[in-house]
């Protein structure tokens, strides 16, 4: 999937800032570029849409919208929490220029530059690290308990 995202085209099956108002949507608030997503998949309700969509252009859009998904998530809780550099880890992003690229824009866009996404040069192991860390952490509550 991630071969067939990285040679697809989101732009042919997700609606547009440049669809909607023609070019980029500028105001003192926002400044989104023409090619930003408003909708995903928002071409696809159109019959005549449909025809040249390439399974390459579907797959490059659910990867980035879920990459979205996740990216604002992390961003709200961490505005939430105060923090101004999150850390992506886990084995979604193995090899996986394309999320690593849109989450790092996405930080950088959402937060006006203030907040940065670092990413673990060995990712697959961050949940493993993270589980024994809990695991030694409940075992010393525990032994607690019994004293």
């Amino acid at each position: 999937a991630l071969e067939l995202a990285e040679k697809g085209d989101s732009r042919n099956v997700d609606m547009t800032v440049g669809d909607i108002y023609g070019c980029d949507y500028v105001t003192n608030l926002l400044d989104l570029p023409r090619d930003a997503a408003a909708a995903s998949m928002g071409k696809m309700v159109k019959p005549e849409s449909q025809k040249n969509v390439r399974k390459e252009d579907i797959a490059r859009s659910l990867l980035l919208t879920i990459t979205t998904n996740i990216g604002s998530i992390a961003y709200l809780h961490s505005r939430i929490a105060g923090i101004r550099r999150i850390v992506f880890a886990g084995s979604f992003l193995t090899r996986n220029e394309l999320c690593i690229r849109a989450l790092g824009y996405a930080m950088h866009f959402w937060s006006d530059g203030h907040m940065r996404a670092l990413f673990l040069k060995h990712e697959g192991y961050a949940g493993a690290v993270g589980c024994l860390l809990e695991a030694l952490q409940r075992n010393v509550e525990e032994a607690d308990l019994r004293l």
